[in-house]
């Protein structure tokens, strides 16, 4: 059947595409056209991609790739419904995501923080790590294709229609030049992002090209500014192959070194100089969050205070039946293991999460249960230790011990040992580093959740 010219896929609002009502255009691009559908059949919203590829080969290899991302289960990729054809059209029915692309949000705002733009990067590294786990490479990441969802703020890959197997052959097409996806010198992909072997067609091409786009789009979103531009895309092209990067801390001066290093790894020309994989990519984001974003003092002593009262009130409790305070180190040992635990396998105990902080080591990863053990300790028993060391002191100096005695003794320990956690927490606030006794002993971080302080800000 006869291909429908690019002038008129605007023609298709209002009408049917198999089980799908077309109801508004989202979106174009110089391969096609995202719409807003309802699915007939379930009765829901939908996107609707449509893409004009103009040979039977394309065509086959486009629905075989598109079938492979609907085999994709992952909470950063927009999931695929369905791929068909109609009246010579191929299209693509995916997830409708209510929120924006964000192209859109850096022409509205510019630029983003540091710290938002290493969480997206970590999201869309998320969503390629687990496409390559199924052998497949994007190879057209780019702001427009990153959506940010409304209501959560989750960050969700799209349009994997131009993705490739590992190892199946690169079509050979021809096309117009476009700002959006096209044909660049016989590789498909969008010129301003595109990789320098795409488009040289020396080395191998794999899932680095993912790599260096995402490395585009990082730039893009720190600085407000893509890292190379030109009048067409073949110079577009040769600035990729050739041309040196700008320093982003040249256009934004407050950028960590740390970051602007990752984005110029990642922007390497040969594949064989950028990160290796995605592993590598996201333990240096988490690196860079760990040692970068820590949590102030106030979150902190907030989220101590939620996390030892359910021990209080138990304390309190047992009290009740035993008067002498027999009870009491095995609620704070108990205390010591549910913390441990919680901070070593979760990341943060409940405090930590209703106030939107958790626990890293330096290097940004998970603090070992053994590590978290002794942090615990530190931050726990041995202030208490001492508190009640103190206080039998104090009691000691006496001549008797009246009840009255006993209940000096304990408020005794309780100041005291709300005076050694204050001083401990006070280290906070002095030096970069922002650590505790307890974090300097064990290497460890107590960082904000962006995610978390993002809905707070919002």
């Amino acid at each position: 059947m006869a291909e429908r010219a690019p002038g008129r896929v605007d023609s298709l609002i209002g009408r049917d595409i198999g089980n799908f009502r077309i109801d508004a255009l989202l979106g174009q691009g110089g391969m096609g056209a995202v719409y807003r559908a309802w699915d007939l059949s379930l009765d829901r919203p939908v996107a609707l991609k449509t893409v004009l590829l103009d040979n039977a080969h394309t065509r086959a290899l486009f629905v075989r790739e598109s079938r492979a991302q609907a085999k994709l289960r992952h909470p950063n990729v927009v999931p695929v419904h369905f791929v068909g054809e109609h009246e010579g059209l191929t299209y693509l029915v995916m997830e409708l995501v209510e929120g924006e692309s964000l192209a859109a949000m850096i022409e509205r705002e510019k630029r983003l923080s540091e710290e938002r733009a290493l969480e997206i990067v970590d999201a869309v590294a998320a969503a390629l790590e687990a496409a390559l786990a199924e052998g497949l490479i994007h190879r057209d990441v780019k702001p427009s294709n990153v959506l940010v969802e409304k209501k959560s703020g989750r960050i969700l890959l799209a349009d994997f229609g131009l993705a490739r197997a590992i190892g199946a052959a690169l079509p050979d097409d021809g096309g117009a030049p476009s700002p959006d996806a096209t044909v660049t010198k016989g590789a498909i992909g969008t010129p301003a992002y595109i990789a320098p072997e795409l488009t040289s067609g020396v080395g191998p091409v794999d899932h680095r090209a993912d790599i260096y786009s995402l490395g585009v789009t990082f730039y893009e979103i720190v600085t407000g500014t893509r890292p190379f531009g030109a009048p067409t895309n073949s110079r577009l092209a040769a600035a990729h192959e050739h041309a040196p990067v700008i320093e982003p801390r040249v256009i934004v001066p407050d950028l960590s070194e740390e970051t602007e290093n990752l984005i110029l790894r990642m922007l390497v020309k040969a594949p064989g100089g950028r990160l290796p994989d995605y592993a590598q990519l996201r333990r240096a984001i988490a690196g860079i969050h760990a040692r970068r974003f820590l949590a102030p003092l106030l979150p902190r002593a907030g989220a101590f205070v939620l996390d030892l009262l359910p021990f209080a009130l138990l304390d309190a409790a047992l009290t009740q039946r035993f008067p002498n305070g027999e009870h009491r180190v095995l609620v704070w040992w108990l205390a010591l293991l549910v913390f441990a635990w919680f901070e070593s396998k979760r990341g943060a105990t409940w405090g930590k999460q209703l106030v939107g902080v958790h626990t890293l080591t330096d290097v940004g990863e998970r603090v070992p249960f053994g590590n978290a053990i002794v942090r615990t300790y530190l931050k726990l028993l041995a202030p208490l230790t001492i508190a009640m060391i103190y206080s039998a002191f104090a009691i000691l100096a006496r001549k008797h011990v009246s009840h009255v005695d006993i209940h000096n003794r304990r408020m005794l320990a309780i100041v005291a040992f709300a005076c050694v956690q204050w001083i401990g927490l006070m280290l906070l606030a002095v030096g970069k580093r922002r650590a505790a006794f307890h974090d300097r002993m064990v290497k460890s971080r107590v960082v904000v959740d962006v995610g978390a302080a993002r809905t707070r800000d919002a």
